[in-house]
């Protein structure tokens, strides 16, 4: 993920030079790789872990950088558009993959060069310019994390909109230029009458936005991210878009980033909103449960010493919602975005994470020692083991599975043994009802090198369907000492 050091100075006031900031934000488990001199600005390289989705965009991770600096969030201002009750034909035949579908139709917009600000935001971070709709689209993925595609409308037959799985046979030439075969296990995006876009992952040529558009047809969409990973793969193909629908985005977000694209483009390139659809096939998410943590678990875990009210500050810039529920307890709710918060421990490494792993203290655990009391029968072990070892013989460990065919090579195949339903090979069929097959295997392995003369013992578990006990096991082979 890149991410423009002045790109990110419009939602979050940072202070830090390049290099300090760089290293906050490592320390607190965003590790950036690298740091590059573009135009004039720093941009940094971040490795994103896979349950970081949230962090694939600019303001992801201006919260992030707001939490760790204490300083204020300035997100965009995004209000609801003004749409007219005119609807566009949507249909959406696959429900399960593609949970909520938004086309807005934008009429009578002038196709241009992007904006100086438009392209130096985009050439940061090494995406090129193509066009002021397309770019305003690339821009929105970069900053809400959502991917938005744009089709020419008057290219799509019928004016329809089909979302389904494709069909044997079918083929599409994408954006790239590349013709590519489609079967039952792609979901796409199709007129009246063919595939125009590949869900999730890539546009297709004959429908894409050029000079000669007029009139736009805004995609935001929910995808299942098993099943544009998947597609992906087979057609090896990715993109900026599968890459963060393969991680999960945030249904929420389908609806803000369609709206704040909307907007740019009435601004940039000109056209109003004639007509808008929104068909949701998957009812959102019931809100996380709350997670009810103590102060004093927090400050035991992290060997730390923090207030009330810096915790909650911290938890609050994050997105949370926080109360308090007593004194020094917290009740917290994770936003919709962090679907990786699930337990105590999860807000604790929040916390940690902010404060910065190198700034917390280092300590000690406290240890109470205690008296532990030695059982008799570890004590005749220790003794057993004594006088064999004087008496010459080695203590050997052998595996506690056997098949049926060990146990019937040493004559004791009539012993039920407490069988495996799933073993991970033939030789792990069972717990051993008897240590002999065991001990006798270690036997044959060192007669067939030529050691002869072996004196081993063995004190191991043997398991039926009531139980199991401890039981001594001696063999011995070759010449008595003295022969």
């Amino acid at each position: 993920m890149k991410l423009s050091y002045n790109w990110l100075k419009d939602y979050v006031a940072v202070k830090l030079p390049p290099e300090k900031l760089a290293h906050r934000l490592t320390m607190a488990g965003l590790e950036v790789e690298k740091i590059e001199s573009v135009n004039g600005d720093s941009v940094f390289e971040l490795e994103v872990t896979p349950n970081r989705p949230d962090c694939l965009n600019v303001l992801g991770l201006a919260r992030e950088v707001s939490a760790i600096l204490d300083a204020s969030l300035k997100a965009p201002k995004v209000e609801k558009l003004r749409i007219p009750s005119q609807k566009i034909d949507i249909s959406v035949e696959d429900k399960k993959d593609c949970g909520r579908y938004i086309g807005t139709l934008i009429s009578d917009v002038k196709v241009a060069s992007s904006a100086r600000w438009l392209e130096e935001k985009l050439q940061s971070i090494g995406t090129r310019g193509i066009n002021n709709v397309v770019d305003i689209t690339n821009f929105c993925l970069m900053e809400l994390g959502q991917p938005l595609h744009a089709f020419d409308h008057d290219k799509l037959k019928g004016g329809a909109i089909i979302v389904r799985r494709a069909r044997s046979g079918e083929t599409i030439v994408t954006i790239d230029g590349v013709e590519r075969k489609l079967d039952p296990s792609i979901l796409v995006i199709a007129d009246a009458q063919r595939p125009v876009a590949i869900a999730g992952i890539m546009g297709g040529r004959d429908t894409e936005v050029s000079e000669r558009t007029k009139n736009i047809l805004l995609e935001s969409a929910y995808f299942d991210q098993v099943l544009i990973r998947r597609a992906s793969r087979k057609l090896g193909l990715s993109s900026d878009s599968s890459y963060r629908f393969e991680r999960g985005v945030a249904m929420q977000t389908v609806e803000t980033a369609s709206t704040r694209a909307a907007e740019l483009i009435k601004k940039e390139a000109g056209g109003k909103v004639s007509a808008q659809q929104d068909v949701f096939s998957k009812t959102q998410k019931k809100a996380a449960p709350a997670i009810a943590l103590s102060l004093r678990e927090i400050n035991d875990r992290l060997g730390s010493n923090l207030s009330l009210a810096k915790c909650k500050a911290i938890l609050n810039r994050l997105g949370f919602s926080v109360s308090s529920s007593g004194k020094d307890k917290l009740r917290l709710t994770a936003p919709a975005f962090r679907n990786d918060i699930k337990e105590n421990v999860d807000i604790v490494e929040e916390v940690a994470r902010i404060i910065g792993y190198d700034n917390l203290p280092l300590s000690i655990p406290r240890i109470q020692v205690e008296n532990i009391t030695i059982k008799s029968n570890q004590t005749h072990e220790k003794k057993i083991r004594g006088i064999l070892t004087a008496l010459g013989f080695d203590e050997i460990i052998t595996y506690s599975m056997v098949n049926q065919s060990m146990l019937d090579k040493t004559a004791l195949g009539h012993l039920k043994g407490v069988r495996v339903q799933n073993p991970l090979s033939q030789d792990q069929e069972m717990l051993r009802p008897a240590v002999l097959p065991s001990l006798l295997s270690i036997v044959l392995l060192n007669l067939n090198r030529g050691q002869k003369d072996l004196r081993l013992f063995e004190i191991g578990k043997v398991y039926s369907c009531e139980a199991e006990k401890k039981m001594i096991n001696i063999v011995a082979s070759g010449s008595k000492p003295g022969d």
